[in-house]
């Protein structure tokens, strides 16, 4: 079927949202109208749904961007002079995406004068409109985000349900589990706002929603840990029934979010319910990466993945294929090498290509057709198997940058360079994908993302105090960064 000039453009924007980085700027309407034979008025039409979702961020005077983690950073878009809805546009991004959290203060209005190149009258304006919008609130000279009533502490009254497939053991949901750290923050903003946490199995889910259907009151949240394709297709039927028999009832619009786990895709994300995907923890942390080689150059990069860890084991390693793609799209001449640690279910190279095609062959030829001519064996060709650690380093003696999934290799890393004189970073650079204490004393440089703001973003999918940011899939927007420190360039 033949696309109009609209649907065009939407499919255009939609491929840049996915493809390209934060910050990145869009051309101008009037070069979209006559690129795409639309008039500037469809142009603008056609962007608003994506600003209005958070997807795309619109600076009067200045342009159209992808949003990210630096929109008040000295090198993000700066707003017109004397626009104070540019000024809002940039303050409730950074709200949205818990750049700036609730309970914290807004700059001061010095501060963001000088910023912004705009006069004290046009700051202070801005300010009293977040207010308005219900963003802020002001208590004595302080502009304050959040309203009064969620910054007061409220005694925790409201109950928010929190299930675990099939079982009452929730012993590592705080400690061991992967998003344990942003968890923790999700519990304590939650509390903070006056809600209590009672954790149940699924096994449980329909006598309690029977329960509220009983006294015909509804939960004030309903979290579902690590929830796969399979369970969610098993248990959303049951929400889905009780809130069709509770439509009536008005007091509370329960929300209901999903802890994602890897693998699996929604073809359409229901209503009511947010989704926080943990495959897309890998996919913001390739993409940092991804980022972060090019524009430093690096001409030789070997990836040590450690298949213990959950987040880079083989079937969670899409992400990977993406930042891949991306680089050399960017840099053909960039040599990016693969390195899979530990036992396999094949014994040579070539074998776990074609096993890992199985896996994500499909992904992968559509992240190649993107750029038309990136043969597929051009990436099964640059996987290598090795036993150990130390083997994989002799290996891979001559790259410029290791990137190792396991924070214990990293540090068995620093340890093998200094045996040999290598001198970090002179020598070579090291990046771990954990912030873990092991590399606190070396200094190791790392790839991450920002548990706490995942936490307090997850926690007002509950609260709905703030509108979340949302990838183009619909999951809950998180970014990732790398933060060098002793062992980079």
């Amino acid at each position: 079927m033949n696309q109009t000039p609209s649907e065009k453009l939407a499919a255009w924007v939609e491929e840049k949202l996915q493809t390209q980085s934060p910050g990145f700027r869009f051309p101008s309407d009037s070069e979209l109208a006559a690129s795409f034979s639309l008039s500037p008025r469809t142009v603008e039409r056609t962007l608003k749904k994506y600003k209005d979702s958070g997807q795309l961020l619109r600076i009067r005077g200045r342009g159209t961007f992808i949003p990210g983690g630096e929109e008040l950073s000295p090198r993000s878009p700066q707003p017109s002079r004397s626009s104070s809805q540019s000024i809002v546009d940039v303050m409730r991004d950074a709200i949205c995406s818990g750049n700036l959290m609730k309970g914290e203060p807004l700059p001061q209005v010095k501060y963001m004068s000088r910023k912004f190149k705009a006069g004290a009258a046009t700051v202070s304006e801005a300010y009293r409109q977040l207010e308005r919008m219900g963003y802020v609130v002001k208590i004595g000279k302080t502009f304050w985000v959040g309203s009064f009533d969620t910054i007061v502490r409220p005694r925790p009254h409201m109950e928010v349900f929190v299930f675990k497939y099939k079982s009452l053991d929730f012993g590592d949901i705080f400690t061991t589990d992967m998003l344990a750290p942003a968890l923790r923050k999700m519990e304590r903003e939650l509390i903070n706002a006056g809600f209590i946490l009672r954790f149940e199995s699924t096994d449980n889910l329909a006598d309690i929603l029977q329960t509220f259907h009983r006294q015909r009151r509804m939960p004030h949240g309903l979290v579902f840990h690590r929830i796969g394709e399979q369970a969610f297709a098993e248990l959303y039927p049951v929400v889905k029934q009780f809130f069709q028999s509770m439509k009536n009832v008005r007091d509370v619009k329960t929300p209901v979010l999903v802890d994602w786990d890897l693998g699996g895709i929604f073809d359409k994300i229901p209503r009511r319910v947010q989704v926080f995907s943990r495959g897309h923890i890998s996919t913001s942390t390739s993409r940092a990466v991804g980022r972060y080689l090019v524009g430093n150059k690096y001409r030789s990069i070997a990836f040590f993945v450690d298949q213990t860890k959950p987040l880079w084991n083989i079937p969670a390693m899409s992400g990977l294929l993406k930042t891949w793609v991306e680089v050399r799209n960017l840099n053909r001449s960039m040599r990016l090498k693969y390195v899979i640690l530990g036992e396999t279910r094949v014994k040579t190279a070539g074998d776990f290509g074609r096993w890992f095609l199985e896996w994500h062959g499909s992904h992968l030829q559509r992240q190649l057709s993107k750029y038309g001519d990136i043969p597929v064996t051009d990436f099964t060709q640059n996987i290598s198997l090795a036993k150990s650690i130390e083997q994989a380093l002799l290996d891979h003696r001559d790259a410029d940058l290791w990137i190792f999934s396991n924070a214990a290799h990293a540090v068995r890393a620093c340890e093998w360079c200094d045996e040999r004189s290598l001198k970090i970073p002179r020598d070579i650079s090291i990046i771990s994908l954990e912030h873990d204490h092991l590399c606190y004393h070396l200094g190791i440089s790392y790839c991450d993302v920002d548990w706490e703001k995942i936490g307090y973003v997850m926690a007002h999918t509950i609260t709905g105090a703030l509108p979340v940011l949302k990838t183009t899939k619909g999951f809950i927007r998180t970014e990732a960064r790398v933060v060098e420190r002793l062992t980079t360039k």
